[in-house]
């Protein structure tokens, strides 16, 4: 079977500070890129790195700080589907462990409802090298996930937006039951 040609699924139908508050600060542009050929263009506004993993969805409307933290995340790229993440800001009583264990972080819009930044996510992704993207239709890369299985994915660095490229990357992961998480994320090593 030939891999499929990369393939754009969307555009970013919105400018940059409309999909990532002012406030936060974006990097510039990004993808979010697929092992099937999807690929979905964003904004930058985490780590300014790349990086990937399983990529996995997130519905829930609130707890973006205790995904992030969660240790049962590791290695995945996290897709939140409620449209607007950042919004009640972060209290680090909250945190699941001390650091974040995801791969990366794609949200619709990303937001700060608070100014304070030790209270703001991003500030954390930043600080841990967890790249993150605004910007994408996550509904719409739900669906697809649901049609599709299990993928893997990587957000792309700021600036770097070739397709072609990126989905070699995610084609070039590890497979994620293949990896051991476990003795990662494990409070007993």
């Amino acid at each position: 079977m030939t891999p499929e040609a990369p393939r754009a699924v969307s555009r970013l139908p919105l400018p940059a500070d409309a999909v990532v508050d002012p406030r936060i600060g974006s990097s510039g542009p990004c993808l979010l890129a697929l092992e099937d050929g999807s690929v979905f263009p964003g904004v930058a506004f985490g780590a300014t790195a790349g990086s990937g993993g399983d990529v996995v969805v997130n519905t829930s409307q609130t707890g973006y700080q205790e995904v992030c933290t969660d240790p049962s995340y590791a290695g995945q790229v996290v897709v939140m589907t409620f449209p607007l993440i950042g919004n009640h800001g972060r209290f680090a009583d909250d945190d699941q462990s001390e650091r974040p264990w995801l791969k990366g972080l794609v949200v619709g819009h990303a937001t700060a409802g608070v100014l304070g930044r030790a209270r703001q996510i991003v500030h954390l992704l930043r600080a841990t090298g967890v790249p993150a993207i605004a910007g994408l239709d996550t509904r719409t890369l739900a669906r697809h996930l649901r049609q599709s299985g299990s993928l893997r994915g990587v957000i792309t660095a700021p600036g770097q937006t070739e397709p072609e490229a990126a989905v070699a990357r995610a084609r070039a992961l590890p497979v994620w039951e293949e990896q051991d998480f476990v003795s990662q994320v494990s409070a007993f090593t």
